[in-house]
């Protein structure tokens, strides 16, 4: 029989998660019991008999990333100067999973890391992060996978090619349907545009030769985090900036980290001096190279929003049409500014650093 404290554990877990006997799942998996928990931006934290844990539920495209962090986190915890707390699934005392397989959902447990959310309004703040983000990608480098358990490599250019033919058949379906609604007459009009900025995207890398500059830059990294936010930093107990939640963790270049890490700065503080700032830091602990600015510039007019929204209206169908027109507007509006925001880094980079980066003209018309 439960104890009143264990059962309202136990009713507030089964609550949050959609769950049966949460509870009860975890202690026979995992050989602990639960004393406390409570939601913490996207994860429930667990106060366990046997130390603190994090519980998050996974997503079915997330799979990919947590077979990934499986081989990389023991080999981040080897090393004697890792840059990165990188904590390990737990495996299930039963079955020797890592995932946890539920009655509604799945999951992964891992323990806890302790420490506080950074405010970001301290310059120092941004270019702590950055120290440290740069330091992942060099320590990147080292690592190679297992070769009994193969990892796929990813090139943006074959999910540039997925999601621009995704793109297309959104558009059709729109312009062909026989009572068009708001929404399908939203994206008959935009539509043209954004899938000629996704056919020129694919030949902005062949010329540049994206394929082989790729190849090229795994000397310099091989992961990414892929969603360096500020909410997935932290302060550890030692006081230094940390990337937490890695359910998006690949195995590719730096540079779609990097691209995203100067946008989320650009986006949170709309200083371009501060950006300027980043960009030398990060050089100071991992030179980028000429050729991967040019993927940086890729990275930054890629309307990565655009197509994510369209995903949630046309495959998810998760608006109601008001909401899904609104949507896609500010999309649209996200995607000015990135592009904005593009044509000034290609500027800046001509005139703080020498270095020329290659442009789609026809985007800053």
């Amino acid at each position: 029989m439960l104890s009143q404290d264990s059962k309202e554990v136990s009713e507030q877990l089964d609550q949050w998660t959609g769950e049966i006997h949460l509870t009860q799942l975890l202690e026979y998996h995992y050989g602990f019991k639960v004393l406390s928990a409570r939601p913490v931006s996207g994860v429930i934290y667990l106060e366990t008999d046997q130390g603190s844990y994090g519980c998050k539920r996974i997503k079915k495209s997330e799979l990919d990333s947590y077979k990934l962090l499986i081989q990389v986190a023991p080999w981040m915890e080897s090393l004697p100067d890792r840059v990165m707390e990188m904590p390990m699934p737990l495996s299930s005392i039963k079955n020797k999973k890592h995932v946890l397989t539920g009655f509604a959902r799945n999951y992964v447990i891992y323990p806890w890391i302790h420490g506080e959310s950074i405010s970001w309004d301290q310059e120092q703040d941004w270019l702590d992060a950055t120290v440290q983000l740069a330091s992942f990608h060099k320590q990147s480098a080292e690592w190679e996978p297992e070769t009994k358990k193969k990892i796929k490599w990813m090139d943006s250019s074959e999910t540039q090619k997925e999601e621009a033919h995704k793109h297309e058949i959104y558009t059709l379906a729109a312009k062909w349907t026989e009572i068009p609604n708001q929404v399908d007459l939203a994206l008959s009009r935009m539509g043209t545009y954004y899938q000629s900025l996704l056919e020129s995207i694919q030949e902005y890398d062949e010329k540049i030769a994206g394929q082989v500059v790729r190849e090229q830059s795994r000397v310099n990294g091989k992961l990414c985090h892929s969603n360096c936010s500020r909410k997935n930093w932290i302060r550890d107990e030692d006081h230094r900036a940390q990337l937490v939640d890695w359910n998006q963790l690949s195995y590719q270049v730096r540079t779609k980290d990097v691209g995203d890490w100067l946008l989320t700065a650009y986006r949170s503080t709309g200083s371009k001096e501060l950006i300027t700032r980043i960009i030398k830091q990060y050089d100071q602990v991992h030179p980028i190279e000429e050729e991967e600015h040019a993927l940086i510039y890729s990275r930054l007019i890629y309307p990565d929003h655009y197509l994510f929204e369209c995903k949630q209206i046309f495959e998810e169908q998760i608006y109601f049409e008001t909401t899904a027109c609104k949507k896609l507007t500010e999309a649209k509006e996200i995607t000015s500014k990135k592009i904005a925001f593009a044509s000034w880094y290609v500027e800046m980079m001509k005139q703080e650093f020498n270095k020329k980066v290659p442009t789609l003209y026809w985007v800053h018309l």
